[in-house]
């Protein structure tokens, strides 16, 4: 399976500039045989050869140690800002005067921001291109917060009409 296909945009655009395109079997082979013996891969002998493979095959499950270290930081970080989404929004909510409109209200916004930057993460090969990351990255994050502020505005939209209707005492 593609790992590319399964991650997220920005995580995406960095892998593809870090590498557009990955080796040819060739290639890797001639790098492993010149890192073991230093010569081409075609000059050595049915053994060497084999060896030169099985060095090709296990390289392919091995990970980049800076991406990898990267990628802790980058999930630490995901999770921290969850953490003071989930704060502010608690926060906002014990303080109101109604509280399970509050919550309503916090509970919209946040599904908004998650749904623009779901929207914006999809459209952010068109808009960056490949190979982008800090683009992709700046789409995200508008996306989520595009999503945020129309979902609040449409929320007190609603709750306006709901007080109008309110207000009417139909029953």
């Amino acid at each position: 399976m593609e790992t590319r296909k399964v991650t997220s945009s920005a995580a995406r655009a960095y892998a593809e500039k870090k590498k557009p395109v990955g080796p040819t079997l060739q290639e890797s082979l001639d790098k492993y045989s010149h890192k073991a013996y230093g010569k081409p891969f075609t000059e050595l002998s049915e053994a060497e050869r084999n060896r030169v493979r099985y060095s090709v095959i296990e390289s392919a499950g091995r990970n980049d140690t800076a991406v990898t270290a990267g990628t802790r930081k980058l999930r630490v970080a995901g999770k921290v800002g969850i953490l003071i989404t989930g704060a502010l929004a608690a926060h906002a909510i014990l303080t109101a005067p109604n509280k399970i409109q509050e919550t309503a209200r916090q509970g919209t916004v946040i599904q908004g921001g998650v749904l623009g930057g779901y929207l914006a993460g999809l459209a952010t090969t068109w808009v960056c291109g490949p190979g982008a990351p800090l683009c992709a990255l700046a789409v995200a994050i508008l996306g989520v917060a595009v999503g945020s502020i129309a979902t609040e505005s449409a929320f007190n939209a609603y709750e306006d009409e709901i007080e109008e209707f309110g207000a009417w005492g139909i029953r």
